[in-house]
C-alpha cells in the first residue's frame, strides 16, 4: 500500500511539474495585438525562433550522446548542426526586432534519448515537416508582403535545412553500408564548414570560397571537425 501511494505521489509531483512548466512557457510566449502591421509574421517568426532554439539544445544532447556511442562523425554532424541552429535563431530574433517584436526563448528541457540512428531519423523528419510545410508558405507570404529582408533570412533557414537533411541522409547511408575515410573518402564526411552569417551548412569535400547564400568569404567559416 505505501509503495502504491509513494508511486502515485510521485506521478502527481511530476504531472504537477509537467503542467505548470507549460502554463510558464505559454505565459511567457509573447502575444501580439491583432491589429500590429506584422501580427501574423511574428506570430510565426517567434514559433520557428523557437524551434530553431529548441533544436540547438537537442543536437548538443544528441552530440554528446553519440561521442559516447561511439560515434565520432556522427557527434561532430550534431555540434555543427547545434550551431547552425543557434545563428538562425540569432537571425530570427534580429528580424522580429526589426518588426518591432520580442522574441522570448523557450523553457529549456531534457531531451528523451534513443540510439543514434534513431536520433538522425527524428531530426530529417522534423526538417522535412518545417520545410514541407511552414518554410514555403512563409516565404511567400513574405515576398507577397514585399518584406524581402524576412524572405531572404526565411531563404536561408530553409536552404540550410533541405542541406542538413542531405547531410543526416549521407551519414545514415555511410553508417549502413560501413564507409569509411579509406573506402569512399567522397561520401565520408568528418569536416563539416559552417557560415557565421547565415547559417549555411558545407561539406569539407564540397565547400566553396564564398557562402552560395550570403556571400561570406569562406575563411570565415567555422570549422567542425
Amino acid at each position: 500500500m505505501k509503495r502504491f501511494f509513494a508511486l502515485f505521489l510521485t506521478f502527481f509531483i511530476v504531472s504537477l511539474l509537467a503542467l505548470g512548466t507549460a502554463y510558464i512557457d505559454g505565459k511567457m510566449r509573447p502575444q501580439y495585438n491583432e491589429e500590429h502591421l506584422w501580427h501574423d509574421t511574428l506570430q510565426h517568426l517567434n514559433e520557428l525562433g523557437r524551434q530553431q532554439h529548441q533544436q540547438s539544445i537537442r543536437y548538443r544532447q544528441y552530440a554528446i550522446h553519440a561521442q559516447q556511442a561511439q560515434e565520432p562523425q556522427i557527434a561532430t554532424l550534431f555540434r555543427a548542426m547545434a550551431f547552425v541552429e543557434e545563428i538562425k535563431c540569432e537571425n530570427c530574433k534580429d528580424v522580429i526586432g526589426a518588426l518591432g517584436g520580442v522574441f522570448n526563448a523557450p523553457i529549456e528541457t531534457s531531451t528523451p534519448l534513443s540510439s543514434v540512428h534513431d536520433h538522425l531519423q527524428t531530426a530529417i523528419k522534423e526538417k522535412q515537416k518545417c520545410h514541407e510545410q511552414k518554410m514555403q508558405g512563409c516565404i511567400a507570404r513574405a515576398i507577397n508582403e514585399d518584406n524581402r529582408y524576412l524572405a531572404r533570412m526565411l531563404t536561408w533557414c530553409d536552404a540550410s535545412d533541405v542541406k542538413m537533411i542531405l547531410i543526416m541522409q549521407q551519414a545514415i547511408k555511410v553508417a549502413d553500408t560501413d564507409y569509411g575515410p579509406t573506402n569512399d573518402e567522397f561520401t565520408y564526411a568528418a569536416c563539416y564548414w559552417v557560415c557565421p552569417n547565415c547559417g549555411n551548412i558545407e561539406w569539407e569535400q564540397m565547400r566553396t570560397c564564398y557562402c552560395p547564400h550570403c556571400m561570406t568569404y569562406s575563411a570565415e567559416f567555422l570549422i567542425f571537425e
